[in-house]
């Protein structure tokens, strides 16, 4: 089989791999997982994106040399279908993860005000409470 071919079934693979780790992340977010879990279930899908993309790209350098510019356009049309649910499901998680993130550190900033907690007890340091403080006025820009 040509390299075209195996790359072809390379691609397959880590499509169908791909497509698993969305379908993952999405019901993450539906099931309104912890932060950790679907930060995990994101940075994976990361992982196979870049790896979808290595082999769309060697795929599309072989397909300039060997076929027409119809084959090359479909070939093209379903690697911007791919880059399109990326960036859907990069969008859903970045939305739940600034959301739960803001609400949790919400939380643990009216424990530390209330004088029930402090920054020491719910294991923040000095840092800790400082970064926190820029992303809650950064969040409130984007707003």
């Amino acid at each position: 089989m040509s390299d075209l071919g195996n790359k072809k079934k390379q691609r397959t693979v880590v499509r169908r791999i791909f497509t698993k780790c969305v379908n993952d992340l999405e019901a993450a977010i539906v099931r309104r997982e912890t932060a950790v879990e679907t930060q995990i279930l994101f940075e994976k899908l990361k992982e196979k994106y870049d790896h979808l993309l290595r082999v769309d790209k060697i795929i599309l350098d072989l397909l300039l040399t060997e076929v027409d510019e119809q084959i090359l356009e479909n070939e093209l049309e379903v690697v911007m279908e791919y880059n399109t649910r990326m960036l859907r499901v990069n969008a859903k998680y970045k939305e739940l993860a600034g959301l739960t993130t803001s609400i949790a550190v919400s939380a643990e900033l009216a424990k530390c005000c209330s004088g029930r907690a402090s920054p020491v007890t719910w294991g923040a340091s000095l840092e800790d409470v400082k970064c926190v403080g820029r992303f809650q006025i950064g969040r409130a820009r984007n707003r």
